[in-house]
């Protein structure tokens, strides 16, 4: 069918289409996990680093276990019964 401008009507699931969004999405998925990833690795190793030797532990453990307490958080809040559908 035509549009109203006259042009041509573009299929909104064409195949092009959707393995570009798809290709996009996988991409920047990869790119994230790979930066989360790295920042587990280098946030707590920084913080060894900069802080007194009485606290490197607690402040390198610290952060680990703010990560794991926010997944967890995210986890919880996404479950399909709090979310309403």
């Amino acid at each position: 069918g035509a549009s109203p401008a006259g042009g041509r009507e573009e299929d909104p699931c064409s195949t092009s289409r959707s393995t570009a969004a798809i290709l996009l999405l996988l991409l920047s998925r990869v790119l994230s996990g790979v930066a989360c990833g790295g920042s587990t690795v280098v946030v707590p190793m920084y913080l060894g680093e900069i802080s007194p030797a009485h606290l490197r532990g607690t402040l390198g453990s610290a952060f680990l276990l703010t990560a794991v307490t926010g997944m967890l958080l995210a986890q919880v809040l996404g479950l399909p019964p709090l979310l309403g559908s």
